[in-house]
């Protein structure tokens, strides 16, 4: 999985590496947080 960045209005709000992100379970729980 690569590393997801979430942006909003071309500001960095997250990012999950993609050494962290090892379940589908972990990058949903990342991805709701936003």
């Amino acid at each position: 999985i690569p590393s997801l960045l979430v942006y909003q209005n071309g500001e960095k709000l997250g990012h999950l590496h993609s050494a962290n992100a090892k379940t589908e379970e972990q990058v949903t729980e990342f991805l709701e947080a936003y």
